[in-house]
Order: structure tokens, then C-alpha cells, then sequence
């Protein structure tokens, strides 16, 4: 996907500083309709969480796959986990787990918050001293239909040029 790599591009000093490995697994997805620089947004946000995670070089695995009904996104890494008892916190506004002046507690909030707006969901798996999982889905077509929403219809030329098919 053009957009990951892009923001790959991007931060890849970030993950060459950390000497940490990236692993890109895409498969072909259809397109979505999405605004590219809120998309790169949430992206550069959980790789840059994925790189914060790991205090030693570690993996940063990137995976997309097509679903019946829309796409799958995965970005996982291999740092130390989200404790258990702050897990139900961690897409609260404001919350944070750095150190005073060094986030402000917003970027998981607002990954979220647009992954919603793209009628999608974000939500996370974590194994404390394994890593973690974030994984944001979405539907591109009305499963009872089989048909797609008139907005993607519309916008298929737009949709494939934002996530970088073209």
C-alpha cells in the first residue's frame, strides 16, 4: 500500500535509529474511500507507538488483507506490551504513559476517533513482554446488498487514487 509506504518513507530514520526491522505483508484490498493524510496520520501515529514500545531492536510487522466485505490493517511490533490495567485507558483523551512534556495523551484518542469517521474500527491485542497488535477494519460494501454504498461508487477512482492504487 502506497500510503503505508509513504509514511514508511517518511519516519524510516525514526526506525533505522531504533535498528528496528520492518516486515510489510500486504495483499491486494479494494479500494476505500478515505482521506490519504487522516489515514497517514493514524499510521505515522501507531508506528511511531511500535518504535516508542521496543527499547531494543525489534519488529514492526505491517499487514493488509482483503475481507468479504472491506479490509484488514495490522501493525504490530515486538516492544513490551500495554499492561493490563491500563488497557481500558489507552483510547481515552488525555491519557498517556510518557513522561510529562512528551505526548499529550491524544494520538491513539484521535487514531481511533478517525478510523470511526472512515466507518471502521481500531481496537488492539497485547501480551505484556511480547508486543502488540493494533488492527483497524473496515467495511467497504453493504453485506445484505452485495452492492457498494452509492458514496464509493461515486468515488472508486478517488478511493483507489488515495490508498495509492493507481
Amino acid at each position: 500500500m502506497r500510503c503505508l509506504e509513504q509514511v514508511l518513507t517518511f519516519i524510516g530514520y525514526q526506525i533505522q535509529r531504533g535498528q528496528h526491522e520492518v516486515v510489510r505483508d500486504f495483499s491486494e484490498v479494494p479500494a476505500i474511500m478515505a482521506d490519504p493524510n487522516q489515514l497517514k496520520q493514524v499510521y505515522i501515529n501507531l508506528i511511531m507507538n511500535a518504535v516508542q514500545a521496543m527499547s531494543t531492536p525489534g519488529t514492526i510487522t505491517l499487514t493488509t488483507r482483503a475481507l468479504p466485505y472491506g479490509v484488514e490493517i495490522d501493525i504490530a511490533d515486538t516492544g513490551k506490551g500495554v499492561e493490563e490495567d491500563i488497557r481500558d485507558k489507552i483510547f481515552q483523551p488525555f491519557y498517556t504513559t510518557k513522561p510529562e512534556g512528551e505526548g499529550t495523551g491524544l494520538g491513539l484518542y484521535l487514531c481511533r476517533k478517525i478510523m470511526s469517521e472512515h466507518e471502521g474500527s481500531l481496537n488492539f491485542e497485547s501480551t505484556l513482554g511480547e508486543g502488540s497488535r493494533f488492527h483497524y477494519s473496515s467495511t467497504i460494501a453493504d453485506p445484505i446488498s452485495q452492492q457498494k454504498p452509492m458514496y464509493t461508487r461515486v468515488c472508486s477512482l478517488t478511493t483507489q487514487w488515495l490508498l495509492g492504487m493507481h
